[in-house]
Formats: C-alpha cells, structure tokens, sequence
C-alpha cells in the first residue's frame, strides 16, 4: 500500500512539473544529447539481450509469453525516447547531430505542436 501511494504520489508531481513545460512557449536546451543518446542505446542494448533469449526458445509458457512481450514495449518505449530526445533539425545538438538530422527532423512535428523550440 505504501509504495503504490509513494509511486503515485511521485508520479503527480512529475506530471504538474512536466505538463507545463511540455506546452510552454520558452527554449529548450540540447546540451547533453550524446550523453542521452548513449544512455538510450545502452538500455534498449540491455533489454534486447533478455528478449533475444526469449525468442530464440521453442517452448514458452504463459509467463514467459508476458515477459516477451513486456520487453517489447520496453523496447518500444525507449525508441520513443530516443525520438523524443532528438533535437529539431535546426538545433545544434554536439556530436550526435550529424548522424540523428533524419530523426530530428521526424521529431520536430511532434515538437512543433506541443511548442517546443530550441535556443
């Protein structure tokens, strides 16, 4: 019980923090997209291994049917990350801005409705 009023609670807090930044009309800053591209990649790295193993196996159980497929939306969800971590095609982005134009500029629609620019 307490942790599911502690993870709620956290959970509001997050959103009254981030609602408004999502839909405010001020900058955004790209300092650290390498370092957050790294951190993507190495997770979606690390998911990947348990899911290779689940697929590979003939038999599967229930569970193990539920864990698979739970690994594919982890997968799925830290791509959305990265898409979403992505600078629009205009922000200069460090290292990382050469290779991930094409992913930025897929992101920029996303970003272009909610009001975010960069800086």
């Amino acid at each position: 019980m307490a942790a599911t009023l502690f993870i709620s609670f956290t959970a509001l807090r997050l959103y009254e923090e981030a609602i408004p930044r999502v839909f405010s009309s001020g900058g955004t800053s790209f300092d650290n997209v390498g370092l957050a591209f790294g951190v993507l990649a190495f997770s979606m790295l690390l998911a990947a291994i348990p899911l290779a193993a689940l697929l590979r196996s003939p038999e599967r159980g229930p569970a193990a049917k539920a864990q698979m497929w739970e690994l594919v939306n982890d997968q799925l969800g830290l791509l959305a990350a990265l898409v979403g971590a992505a600078p629009p095609a205009g922000c200069s982005g460090g290292s990382a801005r050469g290779s991930w134009t094409s992913v930025g500029r897929a992101a920029e629609g996303g970003r272009a409705v909610a009001g975010r620019q960069c800086r």
